[in-house]
């Protein structure tokens, strides 16, 4: 039986190359990323589903599960690599980038487990 694997940030860096490595018989993966318009990549492969997700958005989190529990049955787990990073040097970080920096790397983000169905 296959298993179902949800990844988040997917349109690049650690994300894309989770999508790439889980590349098996055995694993289905759901792909997600804020422009999945733009992606040429992840849409070729086999048993991937590419949808978008900005997990500042929890509602978006509920409406991806049910897009991945559609096509796939189940979502066996998570693995969220969603974030960024700021760069540059500033006397004075603005508050409202920071923020959301925080918002989508540490907090408690649309693509928490808990706003996901149950994992099996």
């Amino acid at each position: 039986m296959k298993k179902t694997v949800l990844i988040t940030g997917t349109s690049s860096g650690i994300g894309k190359a989770a999508v790439q490595a889980l590349c098996c018989k055995w694993v289905e993966r759901h792909a997600t990323m804020r422009t999945p318009s733009a992606e040429t990549e992840l849409t070729t492969l086999d048993d991937v589903l590419v949808t978008r997700l900005d997990v500042r958005i929890r509602r978006a989190s509920i409406r991806l599960s049910r897009a991945g529990i559609a096509r796939f049955g189940n979502i066996d787990a998570l693995i969220n690599t969603a974030g960024f990073a700021l760069f540059g040097i500033s006397k004075a970080p603005h508050e409202r980038r920071s923020r959301r920096q925080f918002d989508v790397n540490l907090s408690d983000s649309g693509c928490h487990p808990g706003n996901l169905p149950p994992l099996p």
